[in-house]
């Protein structure tokens, strides 16, 4: 009786661990990886490197050495260049539908980070903001992420309680959500901030 017992509940428990590894999901080459797998350093130093390019163009603002804002229609386009190798590109998009803010943090003329603000207006209101980190190869790596579906009147200032949690969404998927706006503003800013040279 003993061993019929023992031998019911490791064969329901091995069934359960059969059942769980068959449901849907993103496949292991599409979903993000573990935490334990991220290379924390460099995320740190991403960080460390964004904080520090934010920091000299706060510098450049206060001093009035920033450059003439790129317009186009209600569109702003905006460069700075920090001595000696750092470069930042911004853009900020108005629609009826969405308003954007994607950043981007370059070193050596090579993106390192990026920071992505979306309030989508319709058909669903949602805020979202969410960084990149690029490996040395300009590979996407690792993103964090907030985001709220927002109530009638609701504006997206909402996410300021909310934690910047690992993204579940695949790199691919993350990539292809910031590449638009990416190559937008490098359209738009990499001639006059010295980039094609």
């Amino acid at each position: 009786m003993r061993h019929s017992c023992c031998f019911f509940i490791v064969l329901c428990l091995s069934l359960a661990c059969l059942w769980a590894g068959c449901t849907t999901g993103p496949s292991p080459a599409e979903a993000p990886p573990p935490l334990a797998q991220v290379d924390t350093v460099r995320v740190k130093a991403l960080i460390a490197l964004r904080d520090s390019m934010l920091a000299a163009a706060v510098r450049a603002r206060d001093d009035g050495r920033l450059n003439p804002t790129i317009f186009d229609g209600e569109n702003m386009f905006n460069y700075l260049h920090i001595p000696p190798d750092s470069t930042i590109l911004n853009c900020q998009l108005r629609s009826d539908t969405m308003e954007l803010q994607a950043t981007f943090f370059l070193l050596d003329k090579q993106l390192q980070a990026a920071h992505l603000r979306q309030w989508i207006k319709t058909p669903t209101p949602l805020a979202r903001e969410v960084y990149f980190y690029f490996n040395h190869d300009g590979k996407l790596f690792f993103a964090e992420e907030r985001s709220s579906l927002l109530q009638p009147g609701q504006l997206p200032t909402v996410l300021r309680d909310l934690p910047f949690l690992q993204s579940n969404d695949p790199l691919d998927k993350l990539w292809n959500d910031l590449k638009p706006w990416w190559e937008l503003v490098w359209a738009k800013t990499a001639e006059p901030a010295g980039l094609l040279e």
